[in-house]
C-alpha cells in the first residue's frame, strides 16, 4: 500500500532535512497533541501547523481526550470556536489543553508537519529567498528553522542579502534577538549552523 507519510520523509531528506534535524525542529516547536491558539492568535495544532479555516480545522481526524473516540463535528467547531476567539495572548500552547478535550493523532500529526515543512520549502525557493534550493544544506536548515519559527516577517533583510551572496550579513539577519533563554540557543543553533555552510553548492 502507498505510505504518504514514508514517501514525505523520503522527499524532506533528499531536501537536505535528515532525521536529526527534523527531531531538533519539531522538538523544538514542541508539538503537543492539544490544538492552540499561537501568540497571534492563530488557531494551532502539532509542530506550528495553522489552520486557515474553521473548514479545514473539523476536517482533522481529531479524538476526545480521555475517552480515545472520535471527536464530531460539533465537538470540533466548538473546539475551534474556543480557540479562535482568544487573540494576541502570550499562553504556552499546554496551556489549551483545557479549553477543548480534542486531541489529534499522533499518525496525522505526522503527516500535517511533513507536509509543511514542504510548503515551508516551497515558499522559501519562490517567493523568499529564491536562491534557496542553490544554497547548501546547512544554510537550508539554518533558513528553515527560523522560516518554521517566525515565517515570512522574518525575511525583508535576508532576501537582499541573499541577492548579493554576503553571508555574514545574512546570517546575522537569521540571528533574532530574544531575552528567552530558550529561544537564545536556539538562534545560534542556527547561527553557528548557518555560518557552517555556503550560499551555492
Amino acid at each position: 500500500t502507498y505510505d504518504m507519510a514514508a514517501c514525505l520523509d523520503q522527499i524532506t531528506n533528499q531536501l537536505g532535512y535528515d532525521k536529526r534535524f527534523k527531531e531538533y525542529l519539531f522538538d523544538s516547536e514542541g508539538g503537543p497533541d492539544n490544538p492552540y491558539a499561537d501568540p497571534k492568535g492563530l488557531v494551532t495544532g502539532g509542530e506550528g501547523h495553522k489552520f486557515t479555516s474553521r473548514e479545514e480545522f473539523v476536517a482533522t481526524p481529531y479524538y476526545i481526550n480521555g475517552s480515545g473516540r472520535p471527536a464530531t463535528v460539533a465537538e470540533k467547531g466548538a473546539g475551534y470556536d474556543r480557540l479562535s476567539a482568544v487573540g494576541e495572548n502570550n499562553f504556552t500552547a499546554q496551556y489549551y489543553e483545557r479549553p477543548t478535550p480534542v486531541r489529534v493523532a499522533s499518525e496525522y500529526a505526522t503527516l500535517l508537519r511533513a507536509e509543511d515543512l514542504l510548503t515551508r520549502h516551497h515558499e522559501l525557493n519562490n517567493v523568499v529567498v529564491p536562491i534557496f534550493d542553490l544554497m547548501t544544506a546547512p544554510m537550508r536548515r539554518a533558513t528553515m528553522d527560523v522560516h518554521f519559527n517566525a515565517g515570512m516577517s522574518q525575511f525583508p533583510k535576508a532576501r537582499g542579502f541573499a541577492r548579493e551572496l554576503k553571508k555574514g550579513e545574512y546570517c546575522q539577519s537569521l540571528h533574532r534577538l530574544e531575552n528567552n533563554p530558550n529561544v537564545r540557543q536556539r538562534n545560534e543553533w542556527t547561527y553557528n549552523e548557518c555560518m557552517n555552510g555556503d550560499f551555492i553548492r
